[in-house]
């Protein structure tokens, strides 16, 4: 990773314009988190070449060696309304899709943070807000992508995640990776309130059109849609339909 070059790249960009780098860190969410409550500007990224104590969505860790993985995080300040926290992970999934496509790489969504290739995952998200009192004061997004093979995953996670390198053959320079996840981040985040991420969020979805298993529920149903604000929208068994906005759907089939 060239840090000059993705600073260069950057310099002029409303997301990006710093960058803080870091060999090693307990988990840059919350370092942004820190530095947010300090004031740091809408924009600033923190990138990391290994995170300690990385974590993902619903108190999962996140597994981020040195030298096989992306972790970033993005803090945010705008105009964005405390239930707008679920459209916003959803948004950075639509973003990171549309940062692969620039370098051929077709990704499925996974409702609602996750990025599957060939069925297995290679990048997660964690959206995460920073309170006064009831208003949101800022954002922080936190992006990691398997990049390469690591022969030291836990034998757990082995079935389940994957790399991009390993699926598509390609070695991706990581500034270049960084600067369009960057780019298609600014520009969907620019038509949140349009909801501007939903076709390409609804079209790439693996979790549609399928059952999944519902934690906070514990039943199967049918995912049938996504409401505008990316809530799951699901078919129970007896024909009545509802709206999902926590906890996780697992694809059954």
């Amino acid at each position: 990773m060239r840090n000059n070059a993705i600073a260069e790249m950057r310099k002029d960009h409303k997301i990006g314009h710093t960058i803080l780098y870091f060999d090693e860190i307990t988990s840059t969410n919350t370092h942004a988190k820190e530095l947010a409550r300090k004031g740091a500007a809408h924009g600033t990224v923190l990138l990391a070449k290994r995170q300690t104590a990385g974590r993902g969505r619903l108190g999962k860790q996140f597994y981020s060696p040195a030298g096989c993985g992306l972790y970033l995080s993005v803090i945010v300040r705008q105009s964005i309304a405390p239930e707008d926290l679920l459209a916003v992970t959803a948004c950075t999934a639509a973003a990171v899709h549309d940062a692969l496509r620039y370098f051929d790489i077709t990704a499925q969504i996974k409702w609602v943070n996750d990025l599957f290739l060939n069925g297995r995952k290679i990048c997660g998200i964690l959206t995460e807000g920073g309170f006064v009192g009831e208003e949101l004061d800022f954002l922080v997004i936190g992006i990691g992508m398997n990049i390469r093979h690591n022969p030291n995953v836990p034998e757990a996670l082995r079935p389940i995640l994957t790399d991009l390198e390993s699926e598509t053959g390609q070695c991706i320079p990581e500034d270049q990776l960084i600067h369009a996840i960057l780019n298609a981040l600014e520009s969907h985040l620019d038509g949140l309130h349009e909801r501007a991420f939903l076709p390409v969020y609804r079209a790439q979805s693996c979790t549609l059109g399928h059952r999944v298993w519902l934690s906070e529920e514990s039943c199967e149903a049918l995912a049938i849609d996504y409401t505008q604000d990316a809530g799951l929208i699901v078919r129970m068994d007896d024909g009545t339909e509802k709206i999902i906005t926590t906890g996780q759907a697992t694809v059954m089939d």
